[in-house]
């Protein structure tokens, strides 16, 4: 428990925060512009109350929301969208996990390993700047030419995030110290992250792409792989720089070696390599090697450092025919370019005949506060025609957003208004976005179309957009309305979102406390928009949904429960976990949960009698049990026996002396139908009582 309790600490959720903040993947932290504003209004308090939901065990994280975004190849790269409070609870996990590693792979920094370098628990940012590891595997590299490795193979892994096991990933944390409870605690986490949103597609294997953390996270497989072929001692040079391997040696052999070791290492860890990218060689100009390492395609300066005739003339070197020869200096001189209108135009060039490379030519011109109309009709022509990827078309009217020449402003409303017409086909989220915030921006949708479209929308897309909605677009009581149906919004960044806009705009809070989404109350209370305390509903209802497939009428469950009622939710919590993977150790907490609930039954029903909690059994022959509750006494009754027949609770089954087995999930879905009648019952029964005047 150490380990997990270290990683719910107040100070570590603060820091997971902070270095959200302070990350320098610019792109990522793009989609959460304004959820991180939202959330930063009562940081303070969110983390508080975060906190206490991990410590009581009631934190449920969300699924993640996916973007496919082109490579080179035209396979698609997964992008994972992570709500706030998964981006901070993933950040705290892997903060642990870079304390317990920090003095393990220090040894390797900068001889083996130059990129994805820890700062240390104390650090402003994260991860060590990137520029002097990438230097210095440069410099070793041609160093160890010039010491006569001159044979050299690169070694790159296919769909490496995608498939990490979460049982290797397991294992190897288990072996660097980390608890049991921290390592299920990740596991379970990273199967619902890695699942697209609402599919139930849980594959575990793969880690989300795009959240700083993923990049230590993958360190602790890769550190794996270091030290395994440091054992082999084999004569050849080994370096890496994240997941690019290097290997050098004095001839063929050698580094023939090295790949045969490297293949049947990562097999051994469930990664497997791109033999079309294994390509032995000898080196003849060591600065054309240096070439084929690349850096992280999201990072980029934050400054722009470099005149636009130096970049010209750099590119021209970069360039032969029309082939750009080393895609990573080129990325990163448009990432530091001072723009021009030499430079704009010469990058058109670039995408017309490279257009694999639209990323960072886009965000080159995003630096832009406007579009020449030369620069306008050629997006606008890549818009028209370069549409197979959604991803793609998604950036493309990104750029052209608030930027596009006045000559081609209605060409984009007229391609925004073809595409809302087939919005519900649309796979993109981050192009449903971008095509609602246009058409708010030209007002050409109606309240009840966008009421309509948001209906539809995921949360990540109606929380990217809302804040393009304007007061003025539909008017104050319309927008008030609007904004307030967001606050009570199942999805925490839905809602936070709109708490934001309530606050901003100084709108009233005209919708009950108690139906506001927990996490937009907190800031809402903070600015006195409503009163407190914070009021969080039970998690039983929930639970019971999920369990049942079903929503049951609501019950006021902690007033029942009392003060027993963050156990009642604990335990109800954790059968929701159990229904999927131990259908064991579900019918234990099932049967536990049912004692908790019959104690509470006793005591609002004085006609039941008395209990004594822990002793379930005793009440199984309860003609008043029976009488009044006949459908929730079958449940426990059949629950309670099949827990007696758990090898989890006895070695023998008592009452045939048989031993106890292990119980089925077949048991469950037989009994989901006697569980929702039992259920209903309490809840009826509980409701009536409730009205009934002491």
């Amino acid at each position: 428990m150490k380990d997990l309790r270290r990683f719910y600490e107040i100070d570590n959720l603060k820091k997971s925060w902070k270095w959200l903040n302070t990350s320098v993947k610019y792109d990522y932290k793009s989609y959460f512009r304004n959820l991180y504003k939202a959330y930063a209004l009562s940081n303070e308090e969110s983390i508080k109350d975060l906190r206490k939901r991990l410590k009581d065990g009631t934190y449920i994280p969300s699924h993640s929301t996916k973007v496919y975004i082109p490579k080179k190849s035209g396979i698609l790269r997964p992008f994972t969208l992570l709500s706030i409070e998964d981006q901070i609870v993933y950040q705290a996990l892997v903060n642990i996990i870079a304390d317990k590693l920090l003095t393990k792979v220090e040894g390797n920094y900068n001889k083996v390993n130059f990129g994805n370098r820890y700062n240390g628990p104390k650090a402003t940012f994260f991860f060590k700047d990137w520029k002097k590891g990438y230097s210095l595997f440069n410099r070793t590299l041609i160093k160890s030419y010039q010491n006569g490795l001159t044979t050299t193979a690169t070694f790159d892994l296919t769909a490496f995030y995608d498939s990490i096991d979460h049982k290797v990933l397991g294992y190897i944390l288990s072996t660097h110290g980390l608890g049991d409870d921290f390592i299920k605690f990740l596991t379970d986490c990273l199967g619902k992250w890695t699942c697209n949103t609402g599919e139930g597609l849980y594959h575990g294997h793969g880690i989300p792409q795009g959240p700083m953390a993923s990049s230590l996270l993958a360190e602790v497989v890769m550190h794996y792989v270091d030290e395994e072929f440091k054992k082999s001692k084999l004569p050849v040079k080994y370096l890496r720089y994240v997941d690019d391997i290097r290997l050098m040696a004095l001839d063929e052999r050698g580094v023939k070696q090295g790949l045969l070791a490297l293949d049947l290492l990562s097999k051994r860890v469930g990664l497997f390599p791109q033999p079309a990218k294994i390509d032995i060689h000898e080196i003849t100009n060591v600065f054309d090697e240096i070439k084929t390492i690349s850096q992280d395609p999201e990072i980029r300066e934050a400054e722009k450092s470099m005149s636009a005739e130096k970049v010209l003339n750099k590119l021209s070197k970069l360039t032969k025919g029309d082939k750009i020869n080393n895609e990573t200096q080129f990325k990163y001189l448009l990432n530091i370019a001072t723009p021009s209108t030499q430079l704009n135009n010469k990058l058109l060039q670039v995408l017309n005949k490279q257009q694999h490379l639209y990323e960072p030519v886009l965000r080159y011109y995003e630096s832009l506060p406007k579009l020449s109309k030369r620069v306008s009709e050629e997006l606008v022509h890549q818009i028209k025609t370069n549409n197979l990827y959604e991803e793609t078309t998604a950036m493309y009217l990104r750029c052209c957003l608030n930027r596009i020449h006045k000559d081609y402003y209605d060409d984009i409303i007229n391609i925004c208004l073809n595409y809302v017409r087939i919005i519900d086909t649309l796979r993109s989220p981050t192009l449903r976005s971008i095509i609602l915030t246009w058409l708010l921006c030209d007002l050409k949708l109606t309240y009840i179309d966008l009421e309509r479209l948001l209906a539809k929308s995921s949360s990540w897309t109606i929380q990217s957009i809302i804040g393009e909605i304007k007061k003025d677009h539909y008017g104050v009581a319309s927008y008030q309305e609007l904004i307030n149906s967001l606050l009570i919004n199942d999805s925490s960044d839905v809602a936070l979102s709109a708490a934001y806009l309530c606050i901003s705009n100084d709108l009233k809070v005209t919708v009950e406390k108690n139906t506001i989404n927990p996490l937009a109350q907190i800031p809402l209370s903070k600015l006195g928009k409503i009163k407190t305390p914070i009021y969080r509903n039970s998690t039983i209802s929930d639970s019971l949904k999920i369990i049942l497939k079903e929503r049951l009428p609501e019950c006021d469950w902690k007033r029942l429960f009392g003060r027993k009622h963050p156990k009642c939710e604990r335990q109800l919590f954790m059968c929701r976990s159990y229904m999927q993977t131990d259908a064991t150790a579900y019918f234990n907490q099932l049967d536990v949960f049912n004692d908790l609930l019959l104690d509470s039954l006793y005591k609002v029903d004085n006609q039941l009698g008395s209990y004594t909690l822990g002793k379930i059994g005793s009440v199984l022959n309860s003609i008043r049990l029976q009488t009044l509750y006949p459908k929730f006494y079958k449940l426990c009754d059949i629950v309670h026996n099949l827990r007696l027949k758990s090898e989890l609770s006895h070695p023998l089954e008592k009452s045939t002396n048989k031993y106890t087995r292990r119980l089925r999930f077949a048991e469950i879905k037989r009994n989901k139908k006697t569980m929702k009648e039992g259920y209903l019952e309490v809840i009826s029964k509980v409701n009536a009582l409730s009205q009934v005047p002491v």
